[in-house]
């Protein structure tokens, strides 16, 4: 924001932005001790985490006389791939210490390349951007929750159970901050809303935060398909999990993104999807 309003280049908005702060020159330590924890005290704004990550990512850019737009652009899209590849089974497998090492270099470079595309076509350092997803992935998205009853709120939202999430807020000598509470009650409200199963599918396809992401498609855009949809379903989860089930319905064999048209219970719209090895995940819903 600074950055736009006054015309400052983004490295010296976000080096302002830290100039306060004291950055470890270990960046493992930085991502894993405090942008993880962005995961729990900040998530109900995913935009804060991404912020979070670039700053990181320009810090330690800088430490090692590299571009500071590179190493925010490569963190913050690290953290993006991540999310977007860490879901369901994945993070089963990180959580048991399971995960193959083929399975984890695929994740790493898938970022990697992501980033180091985005880089050569902004005209950023490939190498710093690529380097600094690496790191973002490695130390974030591939680690453990950071304790137990973290990973059982996890759990208990990819198996759309509210009874559980609700024993666990219920629970004598459970520290919650207020975003994390109101974290696991947005999920609760989104599991309710939706149903258990769909809830289940929809965590394992998008995240914990599934229903960030169906908020955003509604209140991103306005427009007469949009409040249609919304007048239909009462609510933008209930909405959004239409959508994804009648876009499953199209079984898109074509790979990578494209454009589909869906008929959601007589109200027709104009879907972007990306097909990743067969699973379809919705990118936007476009002409609200």
């Amino acid at each position: 924001m600074d950055s736009a309003v006054n015309g400052t280049s983004l490295e010296e908005a976000l080096k302002r932005s830290l100039r306060a702060s004291i950055v470890d020159a270990g960046t493992g330590y930085v991502f894993t001790n405090a942008v993880k924890g962005l995961d729990s005290d900040a998530l109900v704004d995913n935009i804060a985490h991404k912020l979070a990550a670039g700053l990181v990512g320009c810090a330690s850019a800088e430490l090692n006389k590299q571009s500071c737009e590179a190493g925010a652009l490569g963190a913050a899209v690290g953290e993006m791939v991540g999310d977007y590849l860490v879901t369901g089974e994945v993070q089963d497998l990180i959580n048991n210490d399971n995960l193959s090492i083929e399975e984890k270099d695929r994740i790493l470079n898938t970022g990697k390349l992501t980033a180091a595309s985005l880089a050569l076509l902004l005209g950023y350092d490939v190498n710093t951007a690529a380097n600094s997803a690496g790191t973002a992935i490695e130390n974030n998205s591939l680690v453990a929750p950071q304790n137990t009853i973290e990973a059982s709120f996890k759990q208990a939202i990819l198996r759309g159970d509210v009874a559980e999430l609700e024993l666990l807020l219920d629970l004598q000598g459970v520290s919650l901050t207020v975003a994390e509470r109101a974290m696991v009650q947005q999920a609760i409200t989104a599991i309710q809303r939706v149903g258990a199963n769909d809830a289940k599918i929809l965590a394992e396809r998008y995240g914990i935060n599934w229903a960030n992401k169906a908020n955003h498609i509604f209140t991103s855009h306005s427009g007469p398909i949009g409040e249609a949809l919304l007048k239909k379903f009462g609510s933008s989860e209930k909405a959004f999990a239409e959508i994804f089930k009648a876009v499953e319905k199209l079984n898109i064999k074509t790979a990578g993104q494209s454009e589909v048209t869906v008929n959601v219970s007589g109200i027709i719209a104009k879907v972007r999807v990306f097909n990743n090895n067969g699973k379809i995940v919705i990118s936007t819903v476009l002409k609200f």
